[in-house]
């Protein structure tokens, strides 16, 4: 909820989540929160598919670049784990060099207060 919140305040227009696997309690309860809490603002939001916060490295690079790519309207990625959000900066980097938009915000939900 707190980064859908902060990213919302922030102007973003469409988010892409990568959560903590469903199976763990606080898994389910970030991804209820966070649906419920976009939905509340009308803004979009992308659970990125057959990924979670524990997949290699690659699979989420992979994952986030091709949703990323077939969807131009993405502007911001929310993660699970500030791992996650400081190995994934030179992938994002790359893709915002491709898209030609500096605007793109990656976000760790669990540094939020």
């Amino acid at each position: 909820k707190l980064g859908i919140e902060k990213l919302i305040k922030r102007n973003r227009k469409e988010i892409l989540m990568i959560t903590p696997p469903k199976e763990q309690s606080y898994g389910l309860e970030m991804l209820t929160s966070a649906k419920a809490t976009a939905k509340k603002h009308n803004v979009p939001l992308t659970i990125a598919p057959k990924i979670t916060s524990d997949s290699s490295i690659e699979e989420i690079s992979a994952c986030v670049s091709k949703q990323i790519s077939k969807n131009k309207k993405i502007d911001s990625v929310l993660v699970a784990s500030p791992n996650i959000a400081i190995v994934m900066g030179p992938a994002l980097e790359a893709i915002i060099s491709i898209r030609k938009r500096r605007d793109f915000i990656m976000f760790s939900f669990l540094g939020i207060k």
